[in-house]
């Protein structure tokens, strides 16, 4: 699952050729977008079949790929579709 959001995430949101780490900070560094968060979102819910609550968009589980990975995960085995 993190490979994939991985993939996702260096081949359409970032600018150039940058690769990031599991524990990369995508939002706090300022590499990812406010329009570019709301894509992913949009990935995330379509690709793995969940639905991401209002409140749990936070940096707590979106600044970087591994809590990003981590909380997917998480919803999807919670069946929160």
């Amino acid at each position: 699952m993190e490979e994939k959001i991985r993939s996702y995430i260096e081949e359409n949101l970032l600018e150039g050729s940058e690769t990031i780490e599991s524990d990369s900070p995508l939002y706090t560094s300022g590499l990812l977008s406010s329009m570019a968060h709301l894509k992913l979102i949009n990935y995330l819910e379509s690709t793995f079949d969940i639905s991401i609550p209002g409140d749990k968009i936070s940096l707590d589980n979106f600044d970087t790929l591994g809590q990003i990975a981590g909380f997917t995960r998480q919803l999807k085995e919670s069946g929160a579709a």
